[in-house]
């Protein structure tokens, strides 16, 4: 027999600027960057190649120009989970012989795992 139990809590970070800053996307674009062919099945041809540049995205995240606030994500990424495994078997040798034997054997397992969301 085997009990496991998971717990997965995930936290949502939301970033919006502060009340009076605007942030132009423009600044923060990643320059003579080209999308592999056929990106996205071409549903967004109208960005061309603008994409935001990772590590001007990461400086304005740790900058302070922006308010940060993290909060549980509720039901959409958090879970609990209690798995119970239970298992068996038996198993019989039956000599048909002097050089023939038969083993037979049987197992038995049953899992019951239950979930939860906060």
């Amino acid at each position: 027999m085997r009990d496991a139990n998971r717990t997965r809590d995930v936290d949502s970070i939301t970033q919006t600027p502060r009340s009076g800053v605007t942030i132009p996307l423009s600044d923060n674009l990643r320059q003579g960057y080209t999308p592999a062919d056929n990106y996205l099945a071409g549903k967004y041809v109208e960005f061309g190649t603008a994409f935001p540049d990772p590590a001007k995205m990461q400086t304005l995240s740790q900058s302070g120009t922006l308010n940060t606030v993290v909060s549980p994500t509720g039901d959409s990424g958090s879970y609990r989970a209690k798995e119970r495994v239970t298992g068996g078997y038996l198993m019989d040798e039956i000599y048909l012989g002097k050089n023939t034997s038969l083993l037979a054997g049987i197992r038995f397992e049953a899992t019951d795992t239950t979930y939860s969301a906060p």
